[in-house]
């Protein structure tokens, strides 16, 4: 073989294997390294320790409801500890509802008389209330130790015997709302609403 021909052979050889080394770097340069995940990690969380967990602390994901929370009477933001994301509740109270007028006065058997029966079975309206102040205030003049030593009948509603309102309490006899929780329910169940009772009433003068 001449030397001419074992020259050509291994620049040939050289060329070749220059070019693949080149391809190799540029593939090496372009390619993202590889990412090492630790075992415990969770995928898009944000974790506290448990640490931070025991002062109080929130993830992120739990900051933000916390800040989107709209503002509430006497409201307030509490964070759990005891579970490995931190949780956070809100809690509402309620103020008392005041009676406007003393315990026992014809004023407030009615104002209470009023608040219980929208408040238990919906009647809102003046009408249904106009009803119930006629029909009772026929009964008893709403005086909540009216009884007929006659026929037994008892309280705001002349229950009879005045005894039915122990359903309701054992102080049926001198509590009010006691009895006018009676009262409504039984209006509620054999009229429908105070102004079925009271049409019955003006019917037969009784209900």
């Amino acid at each position: 073989m001449s030397t001419s021909v074992l020259r050509g052979g291994l620049a040939r050889r050289s060329s070749v294997v220059l070019a693949a080394g080149l391809t190799v770097g540029l593939l090496g340069a372009v390619a993202p390294a590889p990412v090492t995940v630790p075992a415990n990690a969770e995928t898009a969380t944000t974790t506290s320790s448990a640490a931070g967990a025991g002062a109080g602390a929130v993830t992120a994901d739990s900051a933000a409801t916390v800040d989107d929370l709209s503002p509430v009477v006497a409201s307030s933001v509490s964070t759990s500890a005891t579970s490995r994301l931190a949780t956070t509740s809100r809690t509402t109270s309620r103020a008392p509802v005041v009676a406007p007028y003393a315990f026992g006065t014809k004023a407030y058997n009615k104002w209470w008389a009023r608040y219980y029966m929208v408040k238990k079975y919906g009647w809102r309206s003046t009408a249904q209330y106009q009803c119930l102040a006629a029909l009772w205030g026929k009964e008893s003049a709403w005086n909540h130790r009216a009884h007929n030593r006659y026929s037994g009948a008892h309280g705001i509603p002349q229950a009879l015997p005045g005894s039915k309102m122990a359903v309701y309490g054992k102080d049926w006899r001198w509590n009010p709302k006691t009895q006018i929780k009676w009262g409504l329910s039984y209006i509620k169940g054999r009229y429908g609403t105070p102004c079925g009772a009271w049409s019955a009433f003006k019917r037969k003068g009784w209900y």
